[in-house]
C-alpha cells in the first residue's frame, strides 16, 4: 500500500490534481494506494491538548491510523507557501508524531514532489521536507521532482502537460524501484 499526500488544505489544488494523477498510473499497475488530502483537516484547530496523545482529536488519530500506521511507502505531492511547505503539513506531522511515533515514521519510503505556481517547484519546501522527514527516520528517495509554473500543466481537474505526466510516470517508476 502506498499512501499519497496531498500536503494542503486548499480546496481545489493543483497538489489534489498531482495526487490524483499519481493515484490513476499506480492503479493501473494494480498498486494498491490510498489519497489524503490534508482538507480533511478542516476545522482542525491548535489546542495544547493536541500534544497529549490520550486527547487527540479523533480526526488526527483516523487519519495516523488509515494512512500511516500499517503503511510502508508514502507520495507527498507538496505546494510552496511563502517559500516553505503549507502550515497545515507542518500541523498534521507534529499532531501524529505524538502517537506511535516510531511506527508512524522509522524506516518507511518516503517520495517527495513539490509543486509551485513559480520558478522552483518548491525546491526549499523540498529541503525543508526532506530534513524533516530524515530526523523522524524515514528514507526519502533521494530523487525529487519539483515542477514549477504548475497552473500551466493542469486544468481544473486533471494534469494537462505531457511532459509533466512523463516526469511523474518517470518519477513513479524509479520510486518503485527504490
Amino acid at each position: 500500500m502506498i499512501s499519497i499526500i496531498s500536503s494542503t488544505n486548499r480546496p481545489n489544488s493543483k497538489s489534489d490534481i498531482i495526487a490524483t494523477y499519481i493515484s490513476d498510473v499506480l492503479s493501473k499497475k494494480e498498486i494498491n494506494n490510498q489519497m489524503l488530502s490534508l482538507t480533511a483537516l478542516n476545522g482542525m484547530t491548535i489546542h495544547n491538548e493536541m500534544y497529549n496523545k490520550e486527547n487527540q482529536a479523533s480526526i488526527i488519530v483516523k487519519l495516523q491510523d488509515q494512512f500511516f500506521l500499517d503503511v510502508e511507502t508514502f507520495i507527498f505531492i507538496v505546494p510552496e507557501y511563502n517559500g516553505g511547505i503549507p502550515g497545515i503539513l507542518k500541523f498534521f506531522i507534529d499532531a501524529i508524531s505524538i502517537r506511535k511515533y516510531a511506527e508512524t515514521f522509522h524506516n518507511k519510503k518516503v517520495c517527495l514532489i513539490g509543486v509551485s505556481s513559480g520558478r522552483s517547484g518548491c525546491t526549499r519546501g523540498l529541503d525543508y521536507m526532506t530534513n524533516a522527514l530524515n530526523y523522524l527516520k524515514m528514507n526519502v528517495f533521494s530523487s525529487k521532482l519539483p515542477i514549477s509554473s504548475v497552473h500551466l500543466l493542469t486544468n481544473e481537474t486533471e494534469v494537462t502537460d505531457a511532459d509533466t505526466k512523463e516526469a511523474l510516470n518517470v518519477q513513479i517508476e524509479s520510486f518503485l524501484k527504490f
